[in-house]
């Protein structure tokens, strides 16, 4: 074996781990499209009379925003975050159910009303 076939073979062998890596971020970006799903509750203290909404998002576990405001940049710009051990994805509406997508433009039109 010559020189230009060992470097051949270190070539090969880096495109294909980095089609395997870039295969399996792909995959993963599929399965979070159209699945996740946001959740609000309304909380009502009847001591102070006041009420809050509080969201939740995830697939299979559900994880609290802690700020929406955060939230929204991350929508606006695309960012990818970790809300725990089960759930990061890229912020997109594509990520979100059709029905839960409607929240988060109801959520984007009072946002930019402020």
């Amino acid at each position: 074996m010559n020189r230009n076939d060992d470097q051949y073979k270190v070539f090969k062998q880096l495109i294909h781990t980095f089609y395997h890596n870039e295969a399996t971020k792909t995959k993963d970006i599929q399965n979070k499209v159209n699945n996740l799903i946001i959740e609000p509750r309304l909380i009502y203290d009847t001591f102070h009379k006041t009420l809050k909404a509080e969201f939740r998002i995830g697939d299979s576990q559900l994880y609290k925003i802690k700020s929406l405001p955060e939230f929204f940049e991350r929508m606006l710009n695309h960012e990818e975050y970790k809300y725990g051990a089960k759930l990061s994805f890229v912020h997109d509406k594509s990520a979100f159910r059709e029905e839960d997508a409607r929240i988060i433009r109801i959520y984007f039109k009072i946002c930019r009303n402020y």
